[in-house]
């Protein structure tokens, strides 16, 4: 394994070659998705950060992805990234109050590790690592007599924060964390070569928060830049009120791993055999592939115009004419049942015509039916 220190020139050609622990599940979405919606994934919902066509960009020609976050979305991320202290600090004094002779360690590291051995492309970043003591272990949620102990060594930390409907049908605290987060932290396991993990995740108690006698969504970006604050104060108490921490340890699960395995030995075929991973089921990441195709070849991804001998032109043109002639036949369709309605509502239940009947539903509304 290799380490590299994060924010160096090393650092930032490094992260072009490889697949981090926040990417292998766009390679799981695009090469395992039978596997993923067996351990429970819905793939509509859950969509990558990153597709594996804009992961296939980055290793093969070490393009920039290309990311235009909305104003929401970099609110999220700078949030995640303040709090991370907090849950920190958070998670080692709920593992520890109560245990002053029996500390569970945890130490805060952004490493950026390489292992080659386990895969040409592997990499990560965990948040930090921690270590049990003798007489302190850690339950694992679904596998009541199974427990994290000292002896299988040092484990992988994920920190996460989360809006307060982003987990609903996703988080279950009796069986384990999202299986999304779980991939990543089993991939971080792989690539540190640990025998276990822990996800621990920051939520919001209630949807709506009240600060000083006005109620916000919990997801304002009020919300956050004050909760941010408390942050960089220590004001932890005042946090604790409006947070929860839910935290999973879990041991190695054979079946993500092999996920995992899969997801990268495909991803490489793909990368030898020049066949870029098409995305087709997501337009963000269309989108923003195109971005990335317009670093070397603006014109290309850019404006496309046509000239009247195009097919394409005239497919668009055809499309526009049949969507005129179903506004105006809806409007003349509109017209006529007002007609029909109008001589026969007050006075017939039922009108039988040569090739039509018209029938009333019990709102009114008229009924017509073909006659065989």
């Amino acid at each position: 394994m290799t380490e590299i220190k994060q924010g160096t020139d090393e650092w930032l050609a490094a992260k072009k070659q490889y697949i981090g622990g926040s990417e292998i599940y766009g390679l799981a979405h695009h090469y395992c998705k039978n596997e993923l919606e067996a351990i429970g994934i819905d793939l509509y919902k859950e969509k990558p950060f990153t597709s594996a066509q804009e992961l296939f960009l980055k290793v093969k020609f070490g393009f920039d992805l290309a990311r235009k976050d909305t104003a929401a979305m970099k609110s999220l991320l700078a949030f995640g990234n303040v709090m991370e202290g907090y849950v920190f600090k958070r998670l080692q004094g709920e593992l520890n109050t109560g245990h002053d002779n029996k500390q569970i360690k945890l130490e805060q590291k952004h490493d950026f590790v390489v292992n080659k051995d386990m895969h040409d492309y592997a990499c990560c970043s965990p948040d930090g690592y921690i270590d049990l003591v003798d007489d302190r272990s850690l339950q694992v949620r679904g596998l009541p007599d199974y427990s994290i102990t000292k002896e299988m060594g040092r484990g992988a930390l994920e920190l996460k924060t989360a809006r307060h409907d982003a987990l609903q049908g996703l988080l279950d605290e009796n069986v384990g964390a999202p299986a999304k987060y779980m991939l990543q932290n089993q991939y971080q396991m792989m690539v540190l070569g640990k025998k276990w993990g822990v996800i621990s995740i920051l939520l919001p108690r209630e949807k709506n928060i009240e600060i000083e006698g006005l109620e916000f969504p919990s997801d304002d970006p009020f919300v956050k830049g004050s909760m941010m604050q408390a942050m960089l104060h220590d004001e932890f108490e005042y946090l604790y009120q409006y947070y929860e921490l839910i935290t999973f340890a879990h041991p190695i699960y054979q079946q993500y791993q092999d996920i995992i395995n899969k997801s990268l030995t495909l991803f490489k075929e793909d990368i030898d055999n020049n066949n870029v991973p098409i995305v087709h089921d997501d337009y963000a990441a269309t989108a923003r592939v195109r971005d990335m195709m317009r670093q070397i070849k603006p014109k290309g991804f850019d404006v496309l115009e046509l000239e009247e001998t195009d097919e394409l032109d005239q497919l668009i043109n055809d499309r526009q004419e049949a969507q005129a002639l179903i506004a105006k036949n809806t409007d003349a369709k509109k017209e006529i049942e007002a007609e029909i309605m109008k001589r026969t509502k007050a006075k017939y239940s039922k009108i039988v015509g040569t090739e039509n009947r018209v029938s009333y539903s019990t709102k009114g509304s008229p009924i017509f039916t073909k006659i065989k």
